[in-house]
């Protein structure tokens, strides 16, 4: 599969993923930018700015960590992984962010990826 398929089949993981927790999902229709789309949850209102990625691993099967870039950590955006091959996917939460929720000075926070639900 071409990397490009790859990234376009994981934004569509995302999409599904987010819908089935219960978010609107409003997509990016320009080529580039630090935002891929942007999540509302239906109850909250929260919002979320989103840049996916797709999971790749090293030669050992451990995962390859990704940064946003400058503008996107300006705009608040998170990192959306998802993992092709397990069918998963997972929001990493800004070191900062986590950080202020657990009143630590040292980032050892690691999300669990979350099956995509076929209901």
């Amino acid at each position: 599969m071409k990397h490009s398929d790859k990234g376009h089949l994981a934004e569509a993981f995302a999409e599904a993923w987010l819908i089935s927790k219960g978010y609107w999902v409003f997509k990016n229709r320009a080529p580039q930018g630090p935002i891929d789309m942007i999540a509302i949850h239906q109850k909250t209102g929260k919002q979320i700015l989103i840049d996916v990625k797709t999971v790749s691993r090293y030669k050992d099967g451990s995962i390859r960590s990704r940064i946003v870039s400058a503008k996107a950590r300006e705009l608040g955006v998170q990192l959306l992984y998802v993992d092709l091959e397990k069918g998963s996917c997972r929001i990493v939460k800004r070191r900062k962010d986590w950080m202020n929720k657990h009143s630590k000075t040292q980032y050892y926070g690691k999300e669990e990826f979350t099956k995509i639900s076929h209901n």
